[in-house]
């Protein structure tokens, strides 16, 4: 089953020694684990911590990058 999450539960993940939360097309995804490995560095990832993503996501990423992102995510905005 896919965990469900509010905006607001995303919102409290902004801390990269517990966790980093983000939302990409109504996808939850958890990138705290990433963020030291990002190609376009750890700010970038931490300034949009607990957000949604979602128009620079698409706007940036190669299909190999988005398909990449795929296994990040943890669940679903409600």
């Amino acid at each position: 089953m896919t965990k469900k999450y509010k905006r607001e539960e995303v919102a409290r993940h902004t801390d990269p020694n517990k966790s980093i939360l983000i939302i990409v097309k109504g996808n939850v995804l958890d990138v705290t684990k990433f963020v030291a490995e990002h190609p376009g560095g750890a700010d970038i990832l931490l300034n949009y911590a607990g957000k949604d993503v979602t128009d620079i996501f698409e706007s940036i990423h190669s299909s190999q990058a988005k398909e990449f992102s795929q296994k990040f995510i943890v669940g679903k905005l409600v």
